[in-house]
């Protein structure tokens, strides 16, 4: 079974997004679920030979102008409540870590003060799990994470009001998995700062140098570690 069979059998219903980022020109970042809610790339992504997982190509980022957006998630494919899963593959490139920004690598946004995202953090080479509710933000640092080159899957779930599950596999086979507790409730009312791929808020490239993302997908299911683990591997 490829990765997107994983994705459409484990999410079933509740895939509200999947990009598989196999563009090979032009600005539409095309949706393969069922919703076909297209999304747009900024920048000029290199489409010329960038291989990743199942054999499919995916663009490099620059590192300056590039990243992919949908600009507006609908209250109907991701619930206010901010019940969800988002998830992807990506190639990192050494200057992930000396770009001299925190780089965002996924990023749900509904405003200013509620949100959740993937990023690295410079300052002491990890990536982080972050999410930001009611103005208060909540996170982990996946402190042993080592891979800086090849594919590496990351996702989290987060449920309403009580926190939020992740799994990072890096391809060398390690998995760091756990939960982070959130105290604050989320204030939601309209996703209306979308969903970013290795973008800041309201579509600012994130500066992630070298940067390759393939098969992204949202979903209003709630995933377990364990099925996200599945998808991991």
């Amino acid at each position: 079974m490829n990765y997107e069979s994983k994705v459409r059998h484990i999410c079933g219903s509740g895939l509200v997004r999947f990009f598989p980022c196999n563009e090979r020109s032009g600005s539409t970042l095309v949706d393969f679920s069922e919703k076909a809610n297209d999304g747009a790339y900024g920048g000029s992504p290199n489409f010329a030979n960038n291989p990743t997982i199942d054999g499919k190509r995916s663009p490099l980022f620059d590192g300056s102008t590039d990243y992919g957006l949908e600009a507006t998630i609908s209250t109907g494919d991701m619930p206010c409540d901010g019940n969800g899963t988002m998830g992807g593959w990506f190639n990192f490139d050494s200057g992930i870590w000396s770009s001299g920004n925190n780089n965002t690598i996924l990023q749900l946004r509904a405003n200013a003060d509620n949100w959740f995202r993937v990023r690295s953090q410079i300052a002491t080479d990890k990536i982080e799990v972050q999410a930001r509710a009611a103005a208060t933000s909540f996170s982990a640092a996946i402190t042993s994470f080592s891979d800086s080159s090849a594919n590496t899957f990351v996702c989290m779930a987060v449920t309403d009001n009580s926190g939020f599950d992740y799994c990072i596999k890096e391809s060398n086979g390690t998995v760091h998995s756990g939960n982070v507790s959130i105290t604050s409730a989320w204030d939601t009312s309209t996703w209306t700062d979308g969903w970013g791929i290795m973008t800041t808020a309201n579509g600012a490239p994130s500066n992630l140098t070298g940067g390759k993302p393939s098969n992204c997908f949202l979903s209003t299911k709630i995933l377990t570690i364990a099925e996200m683990e599945l998808l991991a591997k």
